[in-house]
């Protein structure tokens, strides 16, 4: 590691395994080392509290995602009961709605890794500019991917190779969890 404090002192530290020394032949600056060791205490700090700080920003996505799985479950057995068929149609489709939702997620995670990056870097203003850019693009992505499925929803069931008997089955399926989910 390098660093100085721009008056051409350069300290060289490396590392052994047990702690860090100077470069043999480099002359030091003692305030830029202590400098650098408080700043690898808090880092190491920092580390150890690093899995309840992700934990404690990831529940809500994680309890979405199973909450989301879950609907799917109580779905298919609800419509088990129906018989044999429905339950096709219903798993006919259940790729194509999961890759729907993914994708107008991943856009949603995206936008909010940006705005987390500049609101970090203390840059408000184009952090305000990214949440009013991102809900328009979310709102403009949602309509053309419900406008996309609505229309494709009869042909969806087919490039699924679903069984003839079930496609109008899965077709209205899709239309209905298109319409329920956006």
């Amino acid at each position: 590691m390098k660093c100085g404090k721009g008056t051409g002192t350069r300290v060289y530290l490396i590392s052994t395994g047990r702690g860090w020394r100077r470069k043999q032949g480099m002359r030091y600056n003692v305030d830029r080392i202590r400098e650098v060791v408080l700043h690898l205490q808090m880092s190491q700090r920092q580390k150890r509290n690093t899995l309840w700080i992700v934990l404690g920003l990831a529940w809500p996505t994680m309890l979405e995602q199973m909450l989301q799985v879950a609907a799917q479950y109580v779905d298919s057995a609800m419509v088990g009961r129906l018989g044999a068929a429905a339950t096709a149609a219903v798993g006919a489709t259940t790729t194509i709605n999961w890759m729907v939702g993914s994708t107008l997620s991943s856009l949603g995670v995206g936008f909010l890794a940006y705005i987390a990056r500049e609101y970090g870097a203390e840059r408000y203003e184009n952090a305000r500019r990214a949440v009013a850019q991102s809900v328009l693009a979310v709102i403009v992505a949602g309509l053309l991917f419900t406008a996309a499925a609505l229309s494709l929803a009869r042909y969806i069931p087919g490039w699924m190779n679903a069984d003839d008997e079930i496609r109008s089955t899965a077709a209205r399926y899709f239309f209905i969890m298109v319409l329920v989910r956006k």
